[in-house]
């Protein structure tokens, strides 16, 4: 079996600031190094505090991640990496990266994806996966112990599917990698054929009297609201999240309109703008925005977030126009992050 590394990012606040980093180097299957290191950061709201026991005295000495990119790097080397919920430690260690002088350049895949499309789950968070597989999964939110479930979890999906790689492992369920450089992060996600086709009025409708209404969970972020997808999603292909969307009580529209009420981007392939700061929908949102027209325009990392029925909140009356409840409750102190919650073997602080 291929040696991989995995990694997983804790956070401070609602803006992903990390506050603590663990690597675990797994060969043959097995895990056999581990590098650990809290993180500095100036600002903890009490949910994260609470989620993973980290406070701002115990960093307070702590290395800025900036500071630490060098040896991040020289333990990856060249091997390819692993997370689940991949985008957002990789858009972490991205922004981390390019504040640096070093070039970096490797491949990654996400257990998230892969156990989506592999297992058929009702659930693809990293608890329940683990859960399912037979893995033991201390669940304390801590960066070692969720990258070293995350790297068990890879190892059971390639020899339950008799593969010793994560590219052909990857292919067979027609799952791209993802790639992080010091510039950019292409994410890793299902390569669905047709995912980004036109959906009409007749096949929305034709999909919700599918639904089982056991699976419908009205969001308020979304309820009642037209969304428009921008660019390719990391974490899911268009046709789930379109799904999602549905399911929360939203519904889909092709183009942005005077009546879309959020634009939801992910990754924008430069070849594809053709020298366009944005992608077209993105231009169309910004400008009726500018006009006064209620329109969000997130990107992946918080459409995800919003999606989470755990982190649902109600927004008050009194909320600024135009502010979606999940940013209201960031400001409030009450937001919740997507961050991996897993386990804690005993490591030492670098």
């Amino acid at each position: 079996m291929e040696t991989f590394v995995t990694i997983d990012f804790e956070t401070a606040n609602e803006s992903r600031d990390p506050c603590e980093i663990g690597l675990v180097k797994f060969v043959d299957g097995q895990p056999v190094e581990t590098f650990h290191s809290l993180l500095y950061q100036e600002r903890f709201l009490p949910f994260y505090e609470k989620l993973h026991g980290i406070k701002p005295s115990d960093v307070a000495n702590a290395p800025k991640i900036e500071d630490m990119v060098a040896e991040i790097t020289e333990f990856i080397g060249e091997y390819p990496l692993v997370a689940h919920h991949a985008a957002f430690d990789m858009r972490i260690l991205q922004i981390a990266l390019s504040r640096s002088a070093l070039s970096f350049s490797t491949s990654f895949y996400c257990t998230k994806v892969l156990a989506q499309h592999a297992l058929g789950l009702p659930e693809n968070g990293l608890d329940y996966v683990s859960e399912q597989l037979g893995i033991e999964h201390p669940g304390d939110h801590r960066a070692v112990n969720d990258a070293t479930t995350c790297g068990l979890v890879a190892t059971r999906l390639l020899a339950d599917n008799n593969f010793d790689n994560f590219l052909e492992f990857a292919a067979s369920i027609n799952v791209r990698p993802g790639q992080i450089t010091s510039d950019d992060v292409i994410g890793s996600a299902r390569k669905s054929i047709g995912a980004n086709a036109k959906m009409t009025l007749e096949q929305q409708d034709e999909l919700l009297r599918s639904i089982p209404e056991a699976e419908m969970h009205l969001n308020p972020d979304f309820e009642g609201k037209n969304v428009v997808f921008t660019g390719t999603l990391s974490s899911m292909d268009r046709a789930d999240a379109r799904l999602a969307v549905l399911k929360a009580g939203g519904r889909m529209q092709n183009e942005v309109t005077k009546s879309t009420n959020m634009l939801v981007y992910g990754y924008q392939d430069p070849a594809m703008l053709r020298g366009k700061p944005m992608s077209g929908k993105r231009l169309d949102a910004a400008r009726l925005s500018e006009k006064g027209f209620d329109i969000e325009i997130i990107d992946e990392a918080l459409f995800l977030q919003m999606l989470s029925s755990r982190y649902k909140t109600s927004i008050p009356p009194h909320a600024p126009r135009g502010i979606c409840r999940s940013q209201y409750a960031a400001k409030k102190g009450g937001f919740i992050s997507l961050c991996a919650v897993t386990p804690v073997t005993t490591v030492t602080q670098r």
